[in-house]
């Protein structure tokens, strides 16, 4: 029974059954190796593939294409956890017809191969930061500030972040990106390179930024660039981008406290006012 039933335009979601069957299926891949200068004997666990991960699922209550596309994505870090390295992907059991469109025969059927692959991105990245920032790795521990490095650049709320580790006096972030994308016959690549990192002038200024460089465009991303100032209970920051589509400038004075984090004053120019 519907609520909606009677009403002028009737109900909102579709009539009769709805329902699917989720399909999922996790992985790591781990070896043990024997030490070079272990005395004891013991061997070492090392990680292959820290994820190995696929999902999909299946609806019996519509007529054609039950099957979902099956999404896969993984990760592992190389070279003593210096570089971590990202990668997923889409694809899809059935095939498509001449305007690109999925019909209900499977791919294999048609090409002799198993799976369509209609998306796939590979991300690889590393970072560096001065020895006086870094903390012994076993009383290393998930914060706020590790968080917000490591969310995608393209997110203004990384751009306009409201934590800054003073006692860090440089950092460098490097990052590499490719993606390639077909889900019907036309495909698409994109590839770029992302730099990232700030130096500390004293003790209560900080200066950062970022750019990098599209090579598919064969062009400068978006470059920022930021000023940070402690103000013992405040914290001062500008930060500007100074050319391209998105040109903007924000300046903010806010409270560090977490309960206060709402107290602030704040002056920007949004890139939309350049439309």
């Amino acid at each position: 029974y519907s609520m909606f039933e009677g009403y002028l335009y009737g109900t909102p979601v579709a009539r009769g059954s709805v329902g699917a069957i989720s399909l999922g299926l996790n992985n790591n891949l781990e070896m043990k190796v024997m030490a070079k200068n272990d005395t004891t004997g013991e061997p070492k666990k090392v990680s292959i593939l820290d994820n190995l991960n696929f999902r999909s699922s299946y609806n019996p209550f519509i007529d054609t294409l039950r099957w979902s596309d099956i999404s896969m994505n993984g990760s592992t870090r190389l070279f003593n956890n210096k570089i971590n390295l990202t990668f997923g992907g889409s694809f899809s059991p059935y095939a498509i017809d001449e305007a690109g469109n999925k019909y209900n025969r499977s791919h294999f059927k048609e090409t002799d191969r198993l799976m369509r692959l209609t998306r796939f991105t590979l991300s690889i990245g590393t970072s560096f930061q001065s020895g006086a920032g870094k903390e012994p790795e076993t009383k290393k521990e998930t914060t706020d500030l590790d968080q917000i490095r490591q969310t995608d650049y393209d997110d203004e709320s990384a751009v306009f972040g409201e934590y800054v580790d003073f006692d860090i006096p440089w950092s460098l972030n490097i990052n590499y990106a490719w993606s390639y994308s077909k889900p019907r016959h036309t495909k698409s690549i994109a590839h770029t390179i992302a730099l990232s990192g700030d130096i500390s002038l004293t003790k209560k200024w900080k200066i950062g930024g970022r750019t990098g460089y599209d090579f598919v465009n064969k062009e400068v991303t978006i470059t920022n660039l930021t000023i940070n100032r402690d103000l013992h209970c405040w914290t001062m920051r500008m930060s500007v981008v100074p050319f391209g589509p998105r040109k903007s400038y924000s300046f903010t004075i806010n409270a560090n406290s977490a309960i206060l984090r709402d107290l602030k004053w704040d002056k920007r120019k949004s890139w939309w006012d350049n439309l």
